[in-house]
């Protein structure tokens, strides 16, 4: 038996090999699958909350601190489902873009404060319109930031 195996050896490393090979792929090709499910699961569910204020600005609310607060849980959740399928390489950034979104205040990444998305915390040299302007584009560069859709 020992003879039959030495005898074949490469034979038996190639077989070897090449049922590691096709393991990988199939783990692989199921891995993509279950990660683009998660990237259209978190882009689906970030555009649904956030109509009317991204992509496309057609209503922007009076009070985004007060639009945005009721949505972090499901923000939250959104977050913690697709940060398992970000690569290892990328999750400090997703968390930093995360911890931006929510709260400008890195210190306090798991409190939802959003007020920096508020008019009223820009300077008064600003007219009112200004305020708003730069509240847009923080907030959709925010969410560029974090999500897949770069």
């Amino acid at each position: 038996m020992f003879d039959l195996v030495m005898n074949n050896i490469a034979s038996i490393a190639g077989t070897l090999i090449m049922a590691a090979i096709v393991a990988h792929l199939a783990w692989r090709g199921g891995y993509k699958a279950r990660q683009a499910a998660a990237c259209a699961e978190f882009k689906r569910t970030f555009h649904t909350e956030l109509s009317g204020v991204y992509p496309i600005v057609s209503d922007w609310p009076h009070s985004m601190q007060k639009f945005l607060i009721p949505k972090f849980p499901i923000f939250q959740g959104a977050i913690q489902n697709f940060r398992n399928h970000v690569p290892r390489w990328r999750r400090r950034n997703f968390d930093i873009a995360w911890i931006r979104f929510h709260n400008s205040a890195p210190d306090e990444s798991d409190k939802p404060a959003f007020i920096h998305y508020s008019s009223a915390t820009y300077s008064e040299s600003q007219t009112h319109e200004q305020a708003i302007a730069e509240c847009k584009e923080r907030f959709h560069n925010d969410v560029k930031h974090l999500g897949p859709w770069k």
